[in-house]
């Protein structure tokens, strides 16, 4: 082995050592401390459980505090299609994250391992990397779980999958026939400026980092708390104004409580001796355990509480709830590869 591609492979090994000590798994510790948190004051014991491996990719996606994280969110977000506006939320986050990492636009999820490989001038270096790389798209598609355990255990095989493509890019690079020796010290040296070889060198602050996710997933559950009522058209008497308000549907509301189109509440008009159907948005307000705790930990992470003396309603609760998570995203945004935003 050349002493080029051994240093490498040194700072490569440390690199991924340190991911996991310093981030990954302190980061699996504070969600999972403040997921129990959340279940044991909202008492969504099943709710949530079922919902835990989506709630972990919108913490990672929101409150992001390192580039991995951003890695590991961009690989899942898909799981939070179920809320479209959520999701928005999420992958624009992950964007400002990239971009001021100056990730390669064409390679955004695997910078992690090769950084601006994919970008370098000489096509045979690109092509040697682009061959790791769609190893490594299948093989990190998967790094979500329902329990701590198996979660630590995915994010250290994520890191090991971008360790190994960066130990067969760099074998790959030196065993090239075709690359000059300055070819290949332009290659390596773009490879040592990946993030997986500049690690953070300070340590994840659990307590800290562990409230603004716990913020997260109320913020969440605001955003989860409208839906919209369709009564049918019923008789105008008393009789046919109680069957309505007994009868209709419900669905979720899949939407910003910002958007121009958001869903409006009306009232039935008189028709003869019928009253037409109508709709209401309606809204299921956390408790007042509930509202407590969410300005317990909006005054740890912002000084302030979340709640006014009189308490928000309705859509304004939800405004506020969708500002609050665009808090978080900036506050625990990281700048560069090496950041770490608690």
């Amino acid at each position: 082995m050349s002493e080029r591609l051994s240093r490498y492979k040194y700072i490569l090994d440390m690199g991924q050592n340190d991911w996991f000590r310093l981030i990954a798994d302190p980061y699996v510790i504070a969600y999972d401390t403040a997921f129990e948190s959340f279940k044991k004051h909202t008492q969504l014991q099943k709710e949530a459980d079922n919902a835990r491996a989506e709630m972990f990719v919108m913490a990672a996606s929101i409150v992001t505090g390192t580039i991995f994280m951003a890695t590991v969110a961009s690989a899942s977000v898909r799981l939070l299609a179920r809320r479209s506006a959520l999701a928005a939320l999420g992958r624009r986050n992950l964007q400002f994250v990239f971009n001021a990492a100056k990730a390669a636009k064409n390679s955004e999820p695997f910078m992690f391992a090769v950084g601006k490989l994919l970008d370098e001038g000489k096509s045979q270096v690109t092509n040697l990397a682009q061959d790791q790389v769609k190893q490594l798209i299948s093989a990190n598609m998967n790094v979500v779980s329902d329990t701590p355990m198996v979660q630590s255990k995915h994010l250290d095989i994520m890191l090991r999958n971008h360790l190994d493509c960066g130990y067969k890019c760099g074998l790959a690079i030196e065993d090239s026939r075709t690359l000059s020796a300055a070819d290949k010290d332009r290659a390596f040296a773009a490879l040592r400026q990946a993030a997986i070889c500049n690690p953070p060198k300070v340590r994840v602050d659990v307590a800290k980092l562990s409230a603004k996710i716990e913020l997260c997933m109320y913020m969440r559950l605001i955003l989860d708390s409208d839906r919209l009522v369709t009564r049918p058209a019923q008789p105008a008497d008393r009789e046919g104004r109680m069957a309505a308000a007994m009868m209709g549907s419900s669905m979720p509301i899949d939407k910003s409580p910002f958007a121009g189109d958001y869903p409006q509440s009306t009232t039935p008009r008189r028709i003869g001796m019928m009253n037409s159907s109508y709709q209401l948005v309606e809204f299921n307000r956390p408790g007042s355990i509930v509202r407590d705790r969410i300005d317990a930990l909006n005054k740890v992470a912002f000084k302030r509480g979340f709640y006014s003396k009189k308490g928000d309603l309705g859509i304004m609760e939800l405004r506020a709830a969708e500002n609050t998570l665009q808090l978080l995203a900036r506050e625990t945004r990281p700048m560069t590869l090496s950041d770490l935003k608690n």
